[in-house]
């Protein structure tokens, strides 16, 4: 399958992950302008293809100097860069995830590399899911891809991995490079080791949403 036929199909499931309209609320929006969201929801979901998310790389459970992870992402310094954790949380409840990766088309690595580079680069925090800690974790996912059938059936052509972090080139391990990328703008990390063939998209910091308020005239 060409590379140009892969990028298309990441493209499709990137915008629904990132948006995650299923997760909001209609409460408070405006009828017509909701609804035409809802379709453009739908036409989205309906294009994309089944995708595997591989619970071996489940980084849900990992604790940061004895807090969860829910905790953590609502700490300045990493919440901005948590487009990796969102993206996970997203991809899990997405109604084109598949249990069946032989019916897959794209796979979705969750591996928390913000998470990782901002340790390394920041916070300074102990973040371990058990026994393994820190670059312990990276190293740990990277045995795991680079030992995968499924990514050796396309050497990781139908991958895709969050390393947005202004960090990210710290962490990354060689299988996460053969992977398609949402990176930090404007950066391609380590040209030299990247492949040229996989598809790099920029992501946004993670913001607030707004809090509702009256419409006011003057």
């Amino acid at each position: 399958m060409s590379c140009y036929t892969h990028s298309k199909r990441l493209i499709l499931l990137l915008g629904v992950l990132g948006v995650g309209l299923s997760s909001a609320s209609s409460k408070g929006a405006p009828g017509a302008v909701w609804w035409a969201l809802v379709a453009a929801h739908r036409s989205l979901v309906d294009g994309v293809p089944l995708f595997y998310v591989d619970e071996a790389l489940n980084w849900t459970a990992i604790r940061c100097d004895g807090k969860p992870l829910s905790a953590i992402v609502d700490c300045h310094s990493y919440e901005k860069h948590s487009d990796d954790y969102w993206f996970y949380r997203h991809a899990l409840a997405h109604p084109k995830r598949t249990d069946d990766p032989a019916e897959a088309k794209l796979f979705v690595v969750g591996v928390l590399n913000n998470l990782i580079a901002e340790v390394l680069g920041y916070s300074g925090w102990r973040c371990c899911d058990g026994e393994r800690c820190g670059e312990a974790l990276l190293d740990e996912a990277e045995r795991h891809l680079a030992s995968s059938p499924w990514f050796a059936r396309h050497g990781g052509t139908d991958h895709v991995v969050v390393a947005s972090h202004w960090n990210a080139d710290a962490v990354l391990r060689p299988s996460m490079r053969a992977c398609n990328l949402v990176s930090f703008e404007g950066r391609r990390w380590a040209a030299s080791t990247w492949r040229a063939d996989r598809l790099v998209l920029a992501s946004t910091y993670v913001g607030h949403k707004c809090a509702p308020r009256s419409e006011e005239h003057t």
